[in-house]
């Protein structure tokens, strides 16, 4: 026997629970007197979480879990967001996953331009010059403008060099772009 779900007392709100890390909380409204009006929805709180699943090595102080698999499981795989969420949360473990060489060309660009963004030389220089040497002038590219925010002495001597000798045209020109826009 299908019996109707009880409403909320008249005049009074109903509160439903969270779902989960990502959960909406609402308030559904009905008024005693009016009886054509359907109840209102109030968003009141969205809690979005990303949770470590497992450990890795120490990115903020207080923490020694890796955030990495929460953004990948939020974001689906390796993509602009991914990166950028890294670069907020965890620069180092951007820096570590770029270091590692595991990345597609295509997302190892982007992720070396969002390190870039990343106020802090002593993390982004020593990942990105590396880069300058990829086979892969997409790669080359990508840090170019990550290095675009670091021009130390030693990153514009790699770029004027850069500017001058590499083998993609594009990846010349983009070298010459940065330091032009910053001397």
């Amino acid at each position: 026997m299908n019996t109707p779900s009880p409403s909320p007392p008249a005049g009074r709100g109903y509160s439903q629970p969270p779902l989960g890390p990502a959960s909406f909380h609402f308030h559904f409204h009905s008024e005693p007197n009016i009886r054509l009006k359907p109840p209102t929805v109030e968003l009141l709180q969205l809690r979005v979480e990303i949770v470590p699943q497992t450990p890795g090595p120490q990115e903020r102080p207080g923490t020694n879990a890796s955030v990495l698999p929460g953004v990948l499981q939020k974001w689906g795989g390796y993509c602009r967001g991914v990166f950028e969420d890294l670069a907020a949360l965890a620069p180092k473990e951007l820096a570590d996953l770029i270091a590692t060489s595991t990345l597609e060309p295509k997302d190892l660009t982007y992720a070396a331009e969002i390190l870039g963004s990343v106020r802090n030389p002593t993390l982004v220089v020593p990942t990105l010059l590396p880069l300058l040497g990829s086979p892969s002038s997409v790669v080359r590219e990508g840090a170019v403008y990550g290095l675009a925010q670091h021009l130390t002495h030693d990153v514009t001597a790699r770029l004027r060099n850069v500017s001058e000798r590499d083998a993609s045209p594009g990846v010349r020109t983009a070298a010459r772009d940065v330091l032009e826009e910053n001397t």
